[in-house]
């Protein structure tokens, strides 16, 4: 009998203590300032051409990453857990990046195609490439 009660105590104490453990702790989603955010470059890439970015503002969204593109991609962002969703007005275009801090990473295998129309006038975003906070 005296057995029972000790193993009892001590399965109500693990609940308590578990249960007490996880009451502070909520899904933070990851913060997003609004401004904009450019590609990371070396200085061997910096040859003048328009740098890709993004520009964040009261819950809309700009990506320009190829200059000679007519195509102007707005529309409307979603931040699910560590993950910035861009999705363009016309939903014809999605494109993801990991957040992390100010830095934004470009997830290729969840996005849209972003090739140039043209190699040599403009700079290739590629997968994993870092867009960072300049305002």
């Amino acid at each position: 009998m005296r057995f029972r009660k000790i193993v009892l105590i001590i399965g109500i104490s693990l609940v308590l203590m578990i249960s007490a453990s996880s009451c502070g702790q909520t899904s933070k989603e990851s913060e997003l300032n609004d401004g904009k955010y450019t590609l990371k470059v070396s200085e061997q890439e910096n040859t003048g051409a328009i740098f890709p970015a993004i520009t964040i503002s009261d819950g809309t969204f700009t990506f320009t990453y190829d200059p000679l593109s007519s195509y102007l991609s707005y529309g409307e962002y979603d931040i699910q857990d560590d993950k910035l969703i861009l999705t363009t007005v016309d939903e014809k275009y999605q494109y993801t990046f990991h957040i992390n801090g100010k830095s934004l990473f470009f997830i290729e295998e969840e996005s849209s195609d972003v090739k140039l129309l043209d190699a040599n006038l403009g700079i290739q975003v590629l997968d994993r490439d870092e867009f960072v906070f300049v305002n």
